[in-house]
C-alpha cells in the first residue's frame, strides 16, 4: 500500500481518499490476476498423476533392484498398497498367499525400492491388519477392508516427504521404531540384490495354497529360489 501512495505523488497529498481507494483497487486487480493466471497453470487431475509418474520413473534397463519380503497376511488393504506402489514406482514381481505364509517379490529403481521397503517394515500396521483378518475369518463385519480405508496412498506431498527421509537414511526411523510399542508381528526382508534383469514382466498377486503350486509358478519366472529365502521364515 505504502508503495502505491508514493506511485501517486501529488495526487495522493491532493486527495488523500481517493488514493487510498485507487490504491485499493489496483491492488485488488493484481490479486485477481495473479489467481486467474495459477488457475490457468493448474493442472488437471489426470495431468498431476501422469506428472507423478513420470517424477517416480527409474531406469532399470542396466540393473534391477530386487527385493524378497515376508509378510503376515494379505488383507484387502495390503493387496490395495501393493498395487499401488507398483503402479507409482513402476514395479513388476509378485505377492503369493500361500498356506505355509505369504511373500512379496518387487523388481525396480533403488528410490522406489527404499520408499516400498519403508512402507512393509515401517508403515503398515500389521498387528491391525492381521486383527482385521482375523475378525472377517470370523464372519464379523470389518470396515475399510475394501483396501482404501486406512490406506498409505501416496501422492506428490507423501512422496515429497519420504524423499527427504530417504536422505535423511533409516537412522530417524530406527528412532521412531525405538520410541514406540514394538510391534508383535511385522514383514521381513529376506533377500534383497540387483540383477541384470526383470524376471517377471508385471505385478500381480495370486493364491496359490500348495507349496508346488508357489514353486511351479515362480520356477516359470526362474524365481523359484526366492521361495526358499522365505520359507524358512514361516
Amino acid at each position: 500500500m505504502k508503495n502505491y501512495m508514493k506511485a501517486l505523488g501529488a495526487a495522493a497529498i491532493a486527495n488523500p481518499s481517493a488514493a487510498d481507494r485507487k490504491a485499493r483497487e489496483q491492488i485488488a486487480q493484481r490479486k485477481l490476476k495473479h489467481e486467474m493466471d495459477n488457475d490457468a497453470r493448474a493442472l488437471t487431475k489426470e495431468q498431476r498423476a501422469a506428472k507423478l509418474r513420470l517424477k517416480l520413473q527409474e531406469d532399470t534397463s542396466v540393473e534391477v533392484v530386487t527385493s524378497v519380503f515376508s509378510v503376515p497376511e494379505l488383507t484387502g488393504q495390503v493387496r490395495f498398497k501393493l498395487n499401488m506402489s507398483a503402479e507409482h514406482f513402476n514395479f513388476t514381481g509378485c505377492a503369493i498367499r500361500s498356506a505355509e505364509g505369504c511373500m512379496v517379490v518387487v523388481e525396480g529403481g533403488p528410490k522406489g525400492m527404499r520408499r516400498f521397503t519403508r512402507l512393509l517394515l515401517h508403515r503398515i500396521k500389521w498387528d491391525e491388519q492381521l486383527r482385521m483378518h482375523e475378525r472377517k475369518m470370523r464372519g464379523e463385519e470389518v470396515d475399510g477392508d475394501d483396501g482404501k480405508a486406512g490406506g498409505e496412498d501416496h501422492d506428490e506431498d507423501d512422496d515429497d516427504e519420504e524423499e527427504e527421509d530417504d536422505d535423511a537414511g533409516s537412522s530417524s526411523s530406527s528412532k521412531s521404531s525405538a520410541s514406540s510399542d514394538t510391534p508383535t508381528v511385522n514383514a521381513k526382508l529376506q533377500w534383497t540384490g540387483v540383477l541384470a534383469r526383470r524376471r517377471f514382466k508385471t505385478f500381480q498377486i495370486v493364491d496359490l495354497p500348495l507349496d508346488a503350486q508357489v514353486t511351479k509358478f515362480l520356477r516359470s519366472r526362474d524365481a523359484a529360489h526366492y521361495w526358499n529365502y522365505v520359507k524358512v521364515s514361516f
